[in-house]
């Protein structure tokens, strides 16, 4: 496990330094969970959440900026989207749009609940 850990501590090293959510964890948060996050890009004007749907995952902005249309909120590098409707069961509070093209790592909602139960 040992291995695992540093490996995974590398792979996402850039992810740990920019999401408060992902630092100062144990080494069996580092070896469980980090593998559980999956990557994807959206470009410019793609539709991220969609307003009053359910969220399926909680998503790490790595690079790039997201509009909430509804509050006029830009989220950038280093936020998260989703949280609080995950956390409490919440429909999504306003559509998210990518305003520029977008990076993002995310947890799928069940995991990150499994997360907050555990840690």
């Amino acid at each position: 496990t040992n291995l695992k850990t540093q490996l995974a501590k590398f792979l996402y090293e850039d992810a740990i330094n920019i999401h408060r959510f992902l630092q100062d964890r144990d080494d069996n948060f580092y070896s469980r969970y980090l593998e559980e996050l999956e990557s994807e890009k959206f470009i410019a004007g793609d539709l991220i959440s969609k307003e009053g749907y359910d969220p399926s995952h909680v998503y790490f902005i790595m690079n790039g900026v997201v509009h909430n249309i509804k509050t006029n909120r830009y989220f950038e590098r280093g936020q998260m989207l989703n949280q609080a409707e995950v956390m409490t069961f919440s429909p999504i509070a306003g559509d998210l749009f990518a305003k520029t093209d977008v990076d993002v790592l995310k947890y799928d909602k069940n995991t990150f609940n499994l997360i907050l139960d555990q840690f």
